[in-house]
């Protein structure tokens, strides 16, 4: 009864087989149940008490024994899930750092703007994104490309050509100006915040909403030693 007990919780408890929860258990249910029978079987009373004694104590060193070896595959398995995160994360980067070599290895960067904000979605899997370049004469941040399903969805929101928006360089407010001037990547869960000053509130609000972003990362673009933008 004992053995079929704590076989099914292992099933139940550790999902399916588990043969080192199940096989540690079987174990000190065999140790116990053979002290047990000692105990039971004993000639005198002193003999019993003290095979009963020690049956309390493998119980207790059992049930440590089961309790750690199902926290160490636990940690295994905590591990597994962080080391295919860190895949991820690193494909990520790797994917980046693709289109930052891209984009820095010429000084044509409106003709492969386009392409870098059209590999946001398709190599990285986020929803799209911007590349704003700065414009030292006129002290501006001006957009350059925009992912094509991005400017779909929010041009009924637009008053003007989306290349006629910008940021003022030194006067803004905003997440992307910050973003340039600090040379860090920053983020932002409001729309509003990132490009404040190029558009109203409740026109960033629709928009934010109308493509369902919940997040905003903006990366600075470097070449050689000067930021010349920002990825979004």
């Amino acid at each position: 009864v004992l053995f079929v007990g704590f076989t099914a919780y292992a099933i139940i408890k550790h999902r399916l087989l588990n043969i080192r929860v199940i096989a540690t258990e079987i174990m000190v249910v065999f140790i116990n149940f053979i002290i047990l029978a000692q105990a039971l079987l004993s000639k005198t009373w002193s003999e019993g008490l003290i095979r009963g004694a020690f049956l309390l104590l493998t119980s207790y060193f059992g049930y440590l024994l089961i309790k750690s070896v199902i926290s160490e595959i636990e940690r295994r398995k905590e591990v597994e899930v962080l080391a295919e995160k860190l895949t991820v994360v690193n494909n990520n980067l790797l994917t980046l750092q693709h289109i930052n070599n891209k984009m820095v290895s010429t000084l044509e960067l409106r003709r492969v703007a386009q392409e870098i904000v059209e590999s946001l979605s398709t190599e990285l899997s986020w929803k799209g994104g911007f590349v704003s370049l700065v414009d030292e004469k006129k002290e501006t941040i001006n957009i350059a490309a925009i992912s094509k399903k991005v400017l779909d969805k929010i041009s009924p929101y637009l008053t003007k050509q989306i290349a006629d928006y910008h940021l003022h360089l030194n006067k803004s407010e905003s997440v992307l100006q910050s973003c340039i001037k600090k040379i860090e990547i920053e983020y932002s869960h409001n729309f509003y915040e990132v490009i404040k000053g190029a558009l109203k509130k409740e026109i960033a609000q629709k928009i934010q909403k109308v493509l369902k972003i919940k997040t905003f990362a903006c990366a600075p673009v470097v070449y050689r030693g000067q930021v010349i933008g920002a990825i979004v």
